[in-house]
């Protein structure tokens, strides 16, 4: 369906953005526009940490590509990853993740080949699956997916729970889709499970919307739409994260 947009007035965002021309629970949303996107990336261009913090991740990728030992170089990726997204993840927990995903995939080219498959919540040794299995009784799909979409941005979007809590409102009003939910109960007796189900949802979710003629016309990928719903619901106060 088309969907109106106008330019925003509100004084929490900042009137170079464009919002959908319909006030959705409240408040307005930003549009998923080639114009919104363009502008999240000069914000976060202008903050230097985020660019050098950038760069040193993909220094550890390529660190990774030609590792002969999977195991420390993934774990220094894991690590530089978990500093910059400030998820939180506690160092022994991560070298415990390290270990048991270099004992499935001993090589980058294992490694490579286990990312390009598709995610599915059934396959408990995608790379995915692996990392958010429970560490001292903490799932990290936050951190799993962040580094599998410093490996492969176009198949792994990042799970955030900001993004999460507020993709529905898209999924709406531009797929017309009001019933999936992206959250885990925290009273779930299966919390991995309940994780990777999510995921998946949430990765066929955000593919439905790049691929929707309203999203696809402003050629947005899922690092795109990811910054301008994150951006829609914190407002130019809050740096991108």
């Amino acid at each position: 369906k088309m969907i109106k947009i106008k330019k925003s007035n509100n004084k929490y965002l900042t009137k170079f953005v464009e919002i959908i021309d319909t006030e959705y629970k409240g408040r307005d949303l930003l549009a998923l526009t080639k114009n919104n996107a363009e502008f999240i990336l000069a914000v976060i261009n202008i903050d230097s940490n985020y660019k050098n913090n950038e760069e040193i991740i993909n220094k550890k990728i390529q660190i990774l590509k030609n590792s002969k030992d999977i195991k420390k170089d993934l774990l220094e990726l894991i690590k530089e990853v978990n500093r910059t997204h400030s998820t939180r993840a506690k160092i022994e927990s991560i070298e415990e993740i390290a270990e048991r995903i270099s004992k499935v995939y001993p090589s980058y080219k294992a490694l490579e080949k286990g990312l390009d498959k598709d995610f599915e919540s059934s396959d408990k040794e995608h790379f995915i699956s692996l990392f958010t299995k429970p560490t001292n009784g903490k799932c990290n799909l936050s951190l799993a997916s962040k580094v599998a979409h410093a490996l492969k941005k176009d198949k792994y979007p990042k799970y955030d729970n900001v993004v999460a809590s507020n993709i529905g409102d898209y999924l709406k009003i531009y797929l017309g889709d009001s019933k999936k939910k992206f959250k885990v109960n925290n009273d779930s007796k299966d919390k991995y499970n309940d994780y990777l189900v999510v995921y998946e949802n949430y990765v066929k979710s955000i593919r439905e919307l790049v691929n929707c003629p309203e999203v696809a016309k402003h050629n947005l990928d899922f690092e795109k739409i990811d910054g301008i719903i994150w951006y829609s619901k914190k407002g130019n106060k809050s740096r991108i994260p």
